[in-house]
C-alpha cells in the first residue's frame, strides 16, 4: 500500500501513519484500558484518594475500591465507552460510597444543624462572624507548593463527613448544585449552608496550619 510522505522536525522526509494504523493503535489502547488487569495500576491510587475524600477512613476506602473493581468486572459488558474507564469506575465507586453512608444512616445528618465548633464561627443569632477574605498569595504558584497541598489534604480530611461528601461531589465530580441536592435529597439552602461552612472551616484550618505558619517562619 502506498503511503503518504511527511516532514519531521529535523526536516527529514518520513512516511505518515496510515488511517488503518492509527485506528489499529487506538483500538489497541482502548482494549488495554478495558482490561481489568490494568485497573489497579492505572486507577487504584486515584480511586483510593476519591474514596478517602468522602469516607476519611483508609480501611473503608480500600474496601470500597476493591468492591468497585469487582463490580466493574461484572458490569464490563455494559460499559458503552461514552467516557473514560476511570470516570466510569469513579461513578461506580461514588454510588457504592453513598449507599454505604445511607445504610449506616450517616447521611441523615446532612442538615443545616450546627455542631460543637460552630459557635466559633457564628454569633448568637446565627450570623457569621468570620468572613472569607483573600490571602496575599499567587494562587497559581500555591497550587504547586507541597506544604500547601499537604495542609489542604489534612484540613479536608478534618472536615465533618457531610461537608466532605458535598465538596467531593462538587469538586471531583463537577456536579451542579441541583444534582447534588437531588442525589443527597437536601434543599438548595441546605447545600449553600454546608458549602459555606465548609469553606470557612477550610480557610481557618489553612490559615492556622499553612498561611500564618509560612509567613511567621
Amino acid at each position: 500500500m502506498k503511503r503518504e510522505i511527511g516532514i519531521d522536525s529535523s526536516g527529514e522526509r518520513r512516511p505518515e501513519q496510515s488511517k488503518a494504523e492509527a485506528s489499529e493503535k487506538h483500538d489497541g489502547s482502548a482494549k488495554a484500558e478495558l482490561d481489568p488487569r490494568t485497573w489497579l495500576d492505572a486507577h487504584g491510587d486515584y480511586l483510593h484518594r476519591y474514596a478517602m475524600s468522602m469516607l476519611g477512613n483508609r480501611a473503608d476506602a480500600e474496601e470500597m475500591v476493591q468492591d468497585t473493581f469487582l463490580s466493574g468486572i461484572r458490569a464490563l459488558d455494559s460499559f458503552e465507552g461514552r467516557g473514560s474507564v476511570r470516570a466510569w469506575l469513579r461513578s461506580i465507586l461514588r454510588n457504592k460510597v453513598l449507599d454505604r453512608l445511607r445504610a449506616k444512616k450517616r447521611l441523615d445528618v446532612l442538615g443545616v444543624e450546627g455542631d460543637a465548633n460552630d459557635p466559633d464561627y457564628f454569633n448568637s443569632i446565627g450570623i457569621w462572624k468570620t468572613l472569607i477574605n483573600k490571602w496575599d498569595v499567587d494562587a497559581e504558584a500555591v497550587l504547586h507548593q507541597r506544604d500547601f497541598l499537604s495542609a489542604l489534604s489534612d484540613c479536608f480530611s478534618g472536615l465533618p463527613e457531610k461537608m466532605r461528601v458535598v465538596l467531593t461531589m462538587k469538586i471531583f465530580d463537577g456536579f451542579s448544585s441541583d444534582q447534588i441536592c437531588n442525589v443527597l435529597e437536601i434543599s438548595s439552602s441546605n447545600l449553600w449552608v454546608i458549602v459555606h461552612r465548609a469553606r470557612i472551616r477550610l480557610r481557618d484550618c489553612l490559615n492556622r496550619s499553612w498561611y500564618l505558619a509560612d509567613n511567621n517562619s
